[in-house]
Parts: structure tokens; C-alpha cells; sequence
């Protein structure tokens, strides 16, 4: 229950929440930090179909709590069950309006990274950075 309620106060800071699902494995992230992209232009209320949205591109701090995502990779590099679902949850300016929620169906990862580490910087954080591409999307909402 605690995890619940860091993560969803997390996201309210961070603005958005990210769900990786499929085969099995879920993940709740709110520590990614940007997301660029598709967002914009699958604002459009309950649209549903083929994607046209270019690649997606999530960035965020290193996290060693993304179990659905290192799967996900491990799958994709395997050439087995390399397609997952994401959604993406926007928290809302204004707390009492709802929040807006975009979901991409059958999606392929297309790259990832981490930033370059610098061991004469303690204070850095390696970032990673995930793009994919999705095969269907929805706006909800």
C-alpha cells in the first residue's frame, strides 16, 4: 500500500505515469521524467486506431524497479513476445479535473540507451531512455 501512495504522489510531481503490461509483468513508473511525442498527436477525444504517432521516446532516471521493461527487453532481443502495451497517464494541471490517458497497443521497442557514466562525478545519475513504436493507440478520456 505505501508503494501505492510514493508512486502516486510521485507522479503528481512528475506529471505523468507510465504503465509497461503484457506477458505477465506490469509496472506502475512515475520516475520517468519526459516523454516525447505521441502524446500530441493522439489528443483527440476517444480515438481509437492504426497509429500514425512517430516513435515515442521516454527519458528517466536509472531505476533497478522496472521489472516489466528489462523483460520486455530481454524478449525484444530474443525475437520472442517483443510487443507490449503502454499507457501513458497525464495528471491534470488542475487536481480536480481528470486525469488524461493515452494507450498504446502492440508497441516495439526501437531503441534503448543509458547515458555515458563519468566516474569523477559522484553526483551523476545515469539516465535511460527508451523509444518504441506502437502498432495500435487509443485516447481515453
Amino acid at each position: 500500500m505505501a508503494e501505492a501512495t510514493v508512486s502516486d504522489k510521485f507522479a503528481q510531481v512528475r506529471g505523468f505515469q507510465v504503465e509497461i503490461s503484457g506477458a505477465g509483468d506490469v509496472d506502475v513508473d512515475g520516475a520517468w521524467e519526459s516523454v516525447s511525442e505521441g502524446l500530441v498527436l493522439l489528443d483527440r477525444p476517444h480515438h481509437a486506431g492504426v497509429c500514425t504517432a512517430p516513435e515515442i521516446t521516454l527519458r528517466g532516471p536509472l531505476t533497478a524497479t522496472r521489472k516489466a521493461l528489462l523483460t520486455w527487453l530481454n524478449n525484444s532481443a530474443r525475437g520472442r513476445h517483443a510487443r507490449r502495451d503502454v499507457t501513458i497517464t497525464v495528471a491534470p494541471a488542475d487536481p480536480g479535473q481528470p486525469a488524461k490517458t493515452f494507450q498504446y497497443l502492440e508497441c516495439f521497442i526501437t531503441g534503448y540507451a543509458i547515458s555515458p557514466l563519468d566516474a569523477t562525478d559522484p553526483r551523476q545519475e545515469p539516465i535511460e531512455e527508451l523509444r518504441f513504436v506502437p502498432g495500435l493507440a487509443l485516447r481515453a478520456r
